[in-house]
């Protein structure tokens, strides 16, 4: 379980993991309880992020470290499972309404090399995390990471 803090990934508490591989595949499954908002992101700072994530209304995209509001997703429901592939800084989203049997691709692309200590500073580096903001909580299951080939 995560406790929902701050109104959007911008100011919340995310939940942050170090990634050591180039390119990799990580996804989870996301349980909204109460009013809560969460997602998937790739995470340097608060002012540097992007990511996927979803009300029970609307599945959102976020882009340097803002909501891209034109590209909000109608969707129902408080359960979905995300997926990110990360091959050589080049992002792909996917989610997934029936635990991963069925991927739907989000239609943009991201290129992320550009999110690091020489254009934000911090000495951090570009970690996976999950956030959960508004009021309530989120629960976490079925976390999945793998590296993938770099021709893969």
């Amino acid at each position: 379980m995560l406790a929902a803090s701050g109104a959007s990934p911008a100011d919340s508490s995310p939940l942050t993991c170090a990634v050591g591989d180039r390119s990799y595949e990580a996804e989870i499954s996301l349980d909204l309880m109460g009013e809560a908002e969460a997602g998937l992101l790739l995470f340097y700072s608060h002012k540097a992020f992007v990511g996927l994530g979803f009300t029970p209304s609307t599945i959102k995209v976020w882009q340097y470290a803002e909501e891209q509001s034109w590209a909000r997703i109608p969707h129902a429901g408080c359960a979905l499972r995300l997926r990110i592939t990360n091959h050589a800084n080049v992002v792909t989203w996917h989610y997934s309404y029936d635990e991963g049997a069925n991927w739907k691709r989000l239609d943009t692309r991201m290129e992320v090399s550009g999110i690091h200590h020489n254009v934000f500073g911090g000495f951090l580096a570009l970690k996976l995390a999950i956030y959960a903001a508004g009021a309530g909580q989120v629960r976490l299951r079925d976390f999945r990471y793998r590296a993938l080939s770099q021709t893969t």
